[in-house]
């Protein structure tokens, strides 16, 4: 095995029974100090046979960041936060509500999901007028209701 020491791009061959660190400390005696070298391993943990050691100092001159302790803390902390989001997110607006039963049926959020165009999950006022004028125009006689209660024999099949 070998080792780069100092600004040489390799020494000589040092002696190979020796452990890592026993190499390391062989290097600085013989006068010269390793610098930007680390140890290569394979995926078995074992020091790589033909290049022991990796050259990194292409890394000085790159700017590193490490973005993921660097970031503000996530807003949602554990699974358990993350899966009440998701069952708040899928509550739909009570400005959906058209039949106004104080419900959001399914007809109801199918047409509030019409007319939302921004697709916030709710209705604001121009949204919701658009969305009144185009259902006393008519809006559901486009669509065929009910099939859901009548089977699978009467879908055109």
């Amino acid at each position: 095995s070998r080792l780069v020491v100092s600004a040489e791009p390799r020494v000589g061959p040092l002696p190979s029974g020796l452990p890592d660190a026993a190499m390391a400390i062989a290097a600085l005696a013989a006068g010269g100090i390793a610098e930007n070298q680390v140890p290569n391993y394979d995926i078995f943990g074992h020091q790589h046979h033909r290049s022991p050691y990796k050259d990194k100092s292409h890394f000085l001159n790159q700017e590193i960041r490490h973005p993921k302790w660097l970031e503000p803390a996530p807003a949602v902390k554990s699974r358990s936060d993350l899966i009440q989001a998701r069952h708040r997110a899928r509550v739909p607006d009570s400005s959906y509500d058209f039949d106004g039963d104080g419900v959001v049926g399914q007809l109801d959020h199918f047409i509030g999901s019409c007319f939302d165009k921004d697709a916030d999950g709710s209705l604001t006022k121009s949204e919701r007028l658009r969305a009144k004028k185009a259902l006393d125009d008519g809006f559901l006689n486009k669509y065929v209701r009910g099939l859901d209660a009548t089977g699978d024999a009467y879908r055109g099949c």
